[in-house]
């Protein structure tokens, strides 16, 4: 099976870890930690996920959990913020003996529903799309892995203080084990360190305990697990066709290495005093993941709100379900926004035969467009053969390379070059305004190829098949092509805005059904005991009608709501990175002035943040330019910031305001509405000239900055950069990743080259006026 969704643990796999050393040997005392039997207890769990990739910088998911000895389950009522594959609302899963089962109401179309896959649960596959990208039904192999490494009571004997050495045996019932031996230090009955190793005596987990100091048995008070790289294999699924004169053959490229928990990862399981009932047991409470390398936080969750309920399974699944899952009051509300903020034009019955290819190429021939020319292919690297044994030779034909690999690297750069001077000298043919019967023409047989491509049937949905081909292998090759270029139409020329695109008027009916779904949330956003996700969820759809509705007034109260909600609950980072969307949320309709009030408001709350989520925002694709140029100007006042600290915003600053004066510089040409929208609203703040002038003063500020680290120049912000490498590339070549400031600086690097290569710019195109060129100073 070939997965390919983001990673989306719902920390299961940690509260599993959390309780890693199971209850009960019979001896005069037990060993600590020593579980007790607790019934079922039910708890909620924030889990917070940073990420440092441009796509998104930070999750947070917000679940009920209900746990006993025999199986759990989860219920996820809300995911901020919510977004295409991320999100998790409606997610409800229950794990027991006889299977891992799943369901997902809200994205039916897509997950399959009611899905239960048995136990024991076969073996992972290889990981697909660079490693540790997985489908949510994956759960089902981080849970066994748990498991399969988990620690019982039994395994330890009758041990006492000293060092303990054994070879473990089987598990309960049978369970498959990966855990094949393990190293223990005891002393006065307490386990303060292991060791956990597979069968091929490699290192699967180090772990230390830490007590409270009490006059009866020790308390539990912190758990470190020290988790090392290991290697993984990475599908590739792919292959290489090689034809020779008369014969063609195919080779198939297996599966490469890959390293998992690249630079380690520590656990810190915290644990404190939890009175259920008339019982006080002791539990975890918070669990934080970081990067052993260099502690940067990856994942935390907090548990809370710990309670023994009296429930069969049977009746935990409907508590489960009325909690997290999709009701009759959501399900109207989904459809309102489908249809009143998503709105999906209906452009008819096709007016021309898609069949009929000659037709079709004489629309596209009608508004030709400018075709790139393909760049020139990177020379041949140097192959080299494997080093010599001596340190020192090895160390001469180490250097002797990387002197090969910067020429080659300089000749690839200096093509690139001419190639790129070659093609601005290219004549372009003028862009025209396409006429609206033909634009809807085009829309509606770009549309249709696209069903023929990437047809979705209702097997596919449930099962997962791959993609079936319903035409002959040619003409769907021709298809393609007819869908690319009906794009590249639409993209290239000026579309007009059909009535179609407009959304409807609301109805009197819909109005009175959203002044009672307004009711309705606004009684659940004061309810505690649905916790801070369900209280989101509600201002959440409470924000939406007002958007339906044009109640910007209303809408820019919620939002204010929404941030004083997310602060309550220490989500500082998710005010910043979910948060912003609510401005662009204004922007749109055209509600500027709003807009700028509230990106005030964002940007000192957003400063709350340290650097490295104020970079990894402003470093991601979330957000518009301009406000992060705003963020930053605020946040590099802060005192306190290292050297590293005030480059890497400084060079942040300078890409933001090189992507806004391009957009600026093209806004003529923009085609897509909310990229203009965007510009409109900046233009009410700014002027083009005046962003303009910005960026030459930063472009030297940041320079100054950089030359300022002295070593750490060519060191920690060395330019480099692995991001125009696939994941799949940079396991199988093992390149090194490049850090973020390494990005960053490669980023900078490029802008400066742009833009000093402009101080003489080539001739002018016949179809373009000279532009004056930006000059240094």
């Amino acid at each position: 099976m070939r997965t390919t969704h983001t990673r989306r643990r719902l920390w299961i796999v940690a509260c599993l870890a959390a309780l890693s050393v199971a209850a009960g040997i019979g001896r005069r005392r037990p060993i600590q930690p020593s579980g007790q039997k607790a019934g079922l207890v039910r708890f909620d769990v924030v889990s917070e996920m940073n990420h440092d990739w441009r796509g998104w910088t930070n999750l947070v998911v917000f679940a009920r959990y209900w746990v006993c000895e025999d199986y759990y389950v989860v219920s996820v009522i809300w995911t901020e913020f919510p977004k295409y594959g991320w999100d998790m609302r409606t997610q409800l899963l229950l794990s027991d003996e006889g299977g891992f089962r799943m369901e997902q109401q809200w994205f039916s179309y897509w997950f399959p529903v009611n899905t239960t896959y048995p136990k024991p649960v076969d073996e992972r596959p290889p990981f697909a799309h660079g490693g540790g990208m997985y489908d949510t039904s994956e759960m089902r192999f981080a849970e066994a892995q748990a498991l399969a490494r988990r620690v019982y009571a039994a395994d330890l004997g009758s041990a006492g203080d000293g060092l303990v050495d054994v070879n473990v045996q089987a598990g309960p019932s049978g369970v498959a084990r990966t855990l094949a031996r393990l190293k223990a230090r005891i002393a006065d009955d307490r386990i303060e360190s292991m060791e956990l190793f597979d069968d091929s005596q490699r290192l699967l987990a180090w772990m230390s305990y830490e007590y409270e100091r009490s006059d009866g048995p020790p308390r539990l008070a912190r758990l470190i697990a020290e988790l090392p790289v290991r290697p993984e294999k990475l599908a590739m699924e792919g292959h290489v066709t090689v034809t020779s004169k008369d014969t063609t053959a195919t080779y198939e490229i297996p599966d490469v290495n890959y390293v998992s928990h690249k630079g380690g990862r520590t656990c810190t399981v915290t644990y404190q005093d939890v009175t259920l009932g008339e019982t006080v047991v002791r539990l975890p409470v918070q669990v934080a993941v970081h990067r052993t390398e260099d502690r940067w936080p990856m994942r935390s969750a907090r548990l809370m709100n710990f309670q023994r309920v009296e429930l069969d399974k049977d009746g935990v699944w409907e508590a489960a379900r009325a909690f997290g899952g999709l009701d009759q009051a959501y399900s109207t509300w989904g459809k309102l926004v489908e249809r009143y903020l998503y709105h999906v034009p209906n452009l008819g019955p096709l007016e021309v035969d898609p069949n009929d290819f000659a037709l079709v190429r004489a629309l596209i021939a009608k508004y030709p467009v400018w075709e790139m020319p393909a760049p020139p292919q990177s020379p041949r690297q140097t192959g080299h053969g494997p080093l010599p044994k001596d340190p020192e030779e090895a160390a001469k034909e180490l250097d002797r390379r990387d002197q090969i690999r910067r020429q080659e690297a300089a000749q690839s750069q200096e093509q690139m070059r001419k190639w790129q001077e070659k093609v601005d000298r290219m004549p372009r043919p003028p862009k025209r305004d396409i006429e609206p019967a033909d634009a809807r023409r085009i829309r509606q047989l770009r549309d249709h190829y696209r069903t023929i491509l990437y047809p979705w049937t209702e097997e596919m949905r449930t099962g997962r098949d791959r993609r079936p081909r319903t035409q002959p292998g040619s003409e769907l090759d021709e298809i393609k092509e007819l869908q690319s270029k009906l794009d590249k139409v639409l993209r290239y020329h000026r579309a007009p805005v059909l009535p179609e695109d407009h959304p409807p008027e609301v109805s009197d009916a819909d109005r009175v059904q959203i002044a009672e779904l307004k009711r309705h949330y606004e009684k659940l956003v004061g309810e505690l005991d649905r916790g801070p996700g369900g209280r989101l969820k509600a201002l959440h759809a409470l924000a939406r009608m007002d958007l339906i509705v044009k109640d910007y007034d209303a809408f820019e109260q919620r939002v204010h709501r929404y941030w004083q909600m997310l602060e309550e609950a220490g989500l500082h980072q998710m005010v910043m990175a979910g948060g912003y969307r609510y401005i662009d949320r204004l922007i749109g309709p055209g509600q500027c002035e709003k807009a700028s009030a509230l990106l005030k408001h964002w940007v000192e709350k957003s400063t709350a943040n340290d650097s490295d989520g104020v970079y990894r925002f402003c470093r991601s694709i979330q957000g518009s330019p301009w406000a992060k140029v705003q963020l930053l100007d605020r946040f590099l006042t802060k005192p306190g910031l290292s050297p590293l600290e005030q480059y890497e915003g400084l060079a942040l600053r300078v890409i933001s305001l090189d992507n806004l004066d391009k957009a600026l510089a093209d806004r003529e040409a923009l085609q897509d509405e909310s990229m203009a929208a965007q510009i409109r609203w900046v233009l009410t703040n700014t002027t083009r000239a005046r962003v303009a002038a910005m960026v030459e003063p930063a472009v030297r500020r940041a320079l100054a900055a950089w030359e300022a680290l002295g070593p750490a120049r060519m060191n920690e912000a060395r330019p480099y950069s692995s991001a125009s490498m696939s994941a799949e590339q940079r396991n199988a070549l093992e390149a090194p990743d490049a850090t973020r400031l390494q990005e960053v600086s490669a980023q900078l690097d490029q802008i400066v080259r742009e833009r000093s290569a402009q101080q003489t710019p080539p001739a002018p195109r016949p179809d373009a006026p000279r532009r004056r060129s930006p000059t240094r100073r």
